[in-house]
């Protein structure tokens, strides 16, 4: 029986007067230290009034006395949770439930401690448990809770399910809105959870969390300004808080507003220095804007504050891979795996770190792995990053099934592919033009704002932006081009965004042109600031989407005319392209369909050539160059992940089919060289005849075809800097013409150098026509005679033609820009 005063305590108590229950309590301990009931008692009202720690001492007292009393263990359990001590909590409840398996609060409190422990397989069997006894108290809450554990678990469309029925039980439970729309998100269900989202809040006031859930949300369906509106209302209604802050930033981020996405990030970590994430979404942004030395330092900075933070890793991979310190880069992916094995981006972003540094079977199981974790649509990348790596290496296990994987994404618009990769694997124009849209839709959401018309100056301003001014087959084309535009009308200028490497070429190109920036450890606002100061009338983009690009400066706008040309055989596919440079090979009338660009047609070839190209002073004999030295060579120097298997197979039958001869190739890794010989094997020819040669100078190189006979050229990408090394050192080329850009490039140079009849249409004819030269060395020869007459006048090697004709064309674009014309295509 309670005696009167601690009856008159708990009055005050259960009335609400917590301060004078506790001095009332505490008046009678020094006469009852030892009363299990009274130290209970005094621990609960300080809890009540938010005084957690002081209450832990006199409940632990209690339990001293009575160590196996279920409410007494349940309630130390409260305490402890409240001070962040989920471990011990979850251990109290369990002691409880040991002491009384029929004390239902215990077990409910134990289920919600492990969910925030994170413990959530436990925690799923807590609440399973729970709803298997049909407990008294199951609700809303208990629902969304256990979908929090099974999305946890990456069960996501069972997490649906629970947050469904949670939202059946209580249709305005704000936190099983937003924990259902995450999980919609997770499964790439963007819009289903935006629609879930926008119906909840007409109904029910927003919460801060569903406002920032509803953001997230929008940026995946790319309405940046939606979503931007939603993170400023949750910044409203929670001004104190990081988090809409960072919503906002990565909405400016998503809308190419990256200086104040920027300053937003500095706001959000002001509000919370100690936000792994604020400072790792920071560095995002400053990777995009290629201050990589600063993004790599944000990264760093969040994982000093959460080291087991696999994001903020493989964030931090992907900004060394960009800098090219891909050994760390290497690390740092494995490190995130080890942490988090089923992250999809650092298996994948680990095979293209791996791929850079020519590991390609390591490259390949990283790719592989990445396909078997991810859900659909979050991998749809990696399938042509793992058919390009594996035909890198002349791997050809799986690659008709990947092409096929490949071709029904993209038409389906689920597959963003890599479009350069995409060109490599199939012959079809329109395939090219949708690989390329949903890559810009993906990558490049923020459509070019207009770019100011610069004042008029006495000469058209041109920049050429390229990775690649060095020793490389692009600028081996377009230097002379460079050199020999007319200066009275054009004043040339060189960006370079790539790696600076001096040799003889980027000498050549610095002299060549009027200005030369070096922009490579610029952030894209610094580049396009200079553009500007330039005073650019036309910017010319030289990558395209190959490797080290920076499209986002295109995207953006670096001058009011912008051109498409020669780096890339193909469509950006956006509207920031205003012209592509091709001819009426490569782009023939009826095919600007597939082009988002207008199309200028060059009179001849696209390809310009330089008629100063060095060949080397001797050629090798052919047994230095372990060549026969009677029989026929036929030779393929494209790189080796331009061989698909079908091309192989016909080299294989005109092998078997002209005794003695041999296919001279590069030696371009140990891998493609090892599968290339037991794919000759496994086709009944002697590997031996496959000769492979090693890499060599430039003019060295070019110097050496002349031992070949005939050159045999791939579907569907053709040679392209190749054709013409070939040609230039008198070595007849074959094609086969294709569909789409890259696979006609060839048939453009031939008809360029005047040697049309190497040109075939078919399979059969191709093989048919390798074949019937291989067997008639007169008829071989006076092709090689006619192409070595016709070297010295044919279109294909007269630069100074080809620069009046781009000069012609360069022209006629900025004409129409000043007359207010939109862009609208032409011959030259």
């Amino acid at each position: 029986m309670t005696d009167p005063e601690l009856a008159g305590a708990m009055a005050l108590h259960q009335a609400g007067r917590l301060d004078e229950a506790i001095r009332a309590y505490r008046a009678l301990l020094p006469r009852r230290k030892t009363d299990p009931q009274l130290n209970h008692l005094l621990g609960l009202a300080l809890f009540a009034k938010g005084e957690a720690k002081a209450a832990l001492e006199p409940i632990r007292a209690a339990l001293i006395r009575v160590p196996g009393h279920p409410q007494l263990l349940n309630d130390m359990g409260n305490v402890l949770r409240a001070l962040g001590r989920q471990s011990e909590a979850a251990e109290a409840f369990r002691r409880a439930l040991a002491a009384d398996a029929n004390f239902h609060f215990a077990r409910f409190n134990l289920a919600d401690a492990l969910l925030e422990l994170r413990r959530f397989a436990e925690g799923l069997a807590a609440y399973d448990e729970i709803l298997a006894r049909r407990l008294p108290g199951i609700d809303a809450d208990l629902h969304c809770n256990r979908g929090a554990c099974l999305a946890g678990l990456k069960r996501q469309e069972e997490a649906v399910a629970a947050f469904r029925t949670a939202l059946s039980l209580q249709p305005g439970h704000a936190g099983a809105t937003a924990n259902l729309a995450t999980a919609l998100q997770a499964l790439g269900r963007d819009a289903e959870s935006v629609e879930a989202l926008m119906a909840f809040t007409a109904r029910h006031p927003a919460t801060t969390e569903v406002l920032l859930v509803l953001g997230k949300g929008l940026l995946g369906l790319k309405r940046g300004e939606e979503a931007l509106a939603a993170f400023a209302r949750a910044a409203a209604a929670d001004p104190k808080s990081d988090k809409p802050l960072t919503g906002r930033a990565l909405a400016l981020d998503a809308l190419g507003r990256h200086a104040e996405a920027l300053g937003m990030h500095d706001l959000a970590i002001a509000a919370n220095p100690k936000s792994a994430e604020a400072h790792s979404n920071r560095g995002v942004t400053l990777r995009k804007m290629w201050r990589l030395r600063d993004a790599i330092a944000a990264f760093e900075a969040a994982l000093r504050i959460a080291p087991d933070s696999a994001d903020a890793l493989v964030n931090l991979g992907n900004a060394l891979t960009d800098a090219k310190e891909h050994d760390a880069a290497i690390r740092a992916y494995r490190k995130a795996i080890a942490l988090e094995a089923d992250l999809t981006d650092a298996h994948a972003n680990l095979g293209t770190a791996l791929a850079r540094t020519s590991d390609l079977a390591g490259s390949v199981a990283a790719y592989e792995a990445a396909l078997a974790r991810g859900k659909s649509g979050t991998t749809a990348h990696v399938l042509t990053s793992l058919a390009f790596t594996k035909l890198r290496g002349c791997d050809w296990s799986g690659i008709e099934e990947l092409q096929a994987l490949i071709r029904t994404g993209v038409a389906a618009g689920t597959v963003d592919a890599g479009p350069f990769e995409v060109l490599g694997l199939a012959d079809d124009p329109a395939l090219n033009l949708l690989a390329a849209r949903r890559h810009v839709e993906v990558n490049f959401g923020a459509i070019r704002r207009a770019v100011p018309t610069p004042p008029p100056g006495p000469r058209i301003r041109i920049g050429f932006v390229s990775t690649d001014f060095r020793s490389h087959p692009t600028l081996r084309l377009c230097v002379r081009m460079l050199e020999l535009l007319d200066r009275e009308v054009f004043e040339v200028s060189a960006f370079s965004i790539g790696p600076q490497i001096i040799d003889a070429m980027a000498e050549r190109v610095k002299d060549g042109v009027d200005h030369f920036h070096d922009c490579t450890p610029m952030p894209d606002e610094a580049v396009m600031d200079l553009a500007r100061r330039s005073g650019l009338d036309i910017a010319v983009d030289l990558n395209g989407y190959t490797q080290g690009a920076r499209t986002a400066l295109f995207a953006r706008g670096l001058a009011p005319v912008q051109v498409n040309f020669l780096g890339y055989p193909g469509t950006i596919g956006a509207s920031f392209a205003d012209y592509i440079l091709a001819d009426p090979t490569v782009v023939p009338p009826g095919d600007e369909r597939f082009y988002a660009e207008q199309v200028v047609r060059m009179p001849h070839a696209y390809q310009p050539n330089d008629d100063r190209r060095e060949i080397g002073g001797s050629v090798p004999t052919r047994a230095v160059a372990g060549l026969p030295e009677d029989g026929f060579v036929f030779c393929c120097f494209n790189n080796c992940w331009k061989i698909l298997p079908g091309t192989f197979a016909t080299w294989m039958r005109l092998l078997a089919a002209v005794p003695g001869s041999v296919f001279w190739l590069l030696d371009e890794n140990p891998a493609a060289t090892r599968n290339l010989q037991q794919a000759a094997a496994s086709h009944g020819i002697d590997p031996t005849r496959l000769v492979f040669a090693k890499r060599a100078p430039n003019a060295d190189h070019i110097a050496r075809h002349r031992l070949a006979d005939l050159f045999l050229d791939t579907l569907p990408y053709n040679a392209h800097t190749t054709t013409s090394d070939a040609l230039w050192a008198g070595l007849p080329v074959l094609t086969l013409e294709g569909r789409a850009f890259q696979a006609r490039v060839a048939a453009s140079l031939l008809r360029a150098a005047e040697i049309p009849d190497l040109i075939t249409t078919n399979e059969a004819e191709y093989e048919a026509l390798a074949l019937a030269l291989a067997r008639d060395p007169e008829r071989l020869r006076g092709i090689r005679a006619r192409l070595a007459a016709n070297l010295p006048t044919c279109p294909l090697f007269d630069s100074a033609r080809f620069a009046r004709d781009a000069g012609t064309a360069f022209r006629r674009m900025h004409e129409r820009h000043i007359a207010g014309l939109p862009p609208e295509g032409f011959d030259v």
